[in-house]
């Protein structure tokens, strides 16, 4: 879906020529072309926050919250990032970001306070399977760690309010530093040290937990930026506009191999138009067309909100 933008030269030609009204230059065109475009896109987002407060109506193809979606999402990408001096860059074309995506997941959007709160926990730091990323003036950092599960170990003999337990068996897996999760466990607890025949392990606190308890033990890898593989989804900006071609006997012949259409939905061309005009009305000081354009466009608006 597009707007042809020969179509909507030849319009806003015929309206200002109409009973010799003015005349509006190929290049005074692609200036008040590409300023309506970016007027009529800004102003999607601004109405989908006005009518995302109001109920939808039963008729599907009267909700202007859908139509509103519809027409955002003719402008929804998704492309690879590029990565360099340690941040991810977005595409030139960027207008709003969406989301990141690492390995088909999403990435989670934190601050870096809050980066800082959770790596300091071997339970929430970021993973491979569960990256996070801080955004700056620079760019983006994502961040994840390897985390590799060992075997399950099995507690041989309750414990009370102690930091020492003992496994059924020794297990080469397990090393300190290793989080130590199971029923009974409480709070955030690693091992602190394992005795030579590996059996007796001393965990970072006290616990009290059950015989024959299966712990898990987990090891952490560090926190590292990821460097490759990172997409994003987001909003593009509309490409410009460009009306190309020659004046023939006094028409405006298109050269279709040069001129760039407008990216807005089909149903935008009259508001296109007018918009335009209200830009040539003004431009030109002719404010008889400014102002019927003006008066054009508030019906238009008036009718939507009704």
């Amino acid at each position: 879906m597009s707007v042809s933008v020969d179509t909507v030269y030849q319009r806003v030609l015929s309206i200002l020529n109409k009973e010799q009204r003015g005349y509006v230059t190929p290049q005074e065109f692609n200036l008040f072309a590409n300023q309506a475009q970016m007027d009529l896109f800004e102003q999607y987002f601004y109405d989908i926050n006005q009518f995302g407060r109001m109920h939808g109506n039963d008729t599907e193809f009267s909700d202007m919250l859908n139509i509103l979606n519809e027409k955002i999402n003719l402008f929804e990408v998704t492309s690879a990032m590029t990565y360099a001096g340690n941040y991810w860059s977005t595409p030139s074309d960027l207008y709003r970001i969406g989301t990141l995506i690492y390995n088909s997941a999403e990435v989670e959007r934190i601050n870096k306070n809050e980066f800082l709160y959770i790596n300091a926990s071997p339970l929430t730091k970021p993973t491979e399977t569960r990256p996070v990323f801080v955004a700056n003036a620079s760019g983006y950092r994502v961040y994840g760690s390897l985390i590799v599960r060992s075997s399950n170990s099995t507690l041989n003999g309750a414990v009370s309010s102690s930091t020492t337990i003992n496994i059924s068996a020794a297990n080469p897996s397990i090393s300190i530093g290793n989080i130590v999760t199971g029923t009974g466990i409480s709070g955030v607890v690693t091992v602190a040290a394992i005795n030579s025949n590996g059996t007796t392990i001393t965990l970072s606190s006290a616990q009290s937990i059950s015989n024959s308890t299966v712990l898990t033990f987990t090891t952490s890898a560090p926190t590292q930026l990821i460097t490759a593989g990172v997409a994003c989804n987001y909003i593009k900006r509309p490409a410009t506009v460009q009306w190309a071609g020659t004046l023939v006997d006094g028409s405006s012949l298109q050269s279709s191999a040069n001129s760039v259409d407008f990216e807005l939905h089909d149903s935008e061309e009259t508001e296109l138009v007018i918009k335009i005009l209200e830009l040539a009305g003004i431009s030109t000081r002719e404010l008889q067309v400014y102002q019927i354009a003006a008066q054009e466009e508030a019906k238009n608006t008036q009718q939507e909100k009704s």
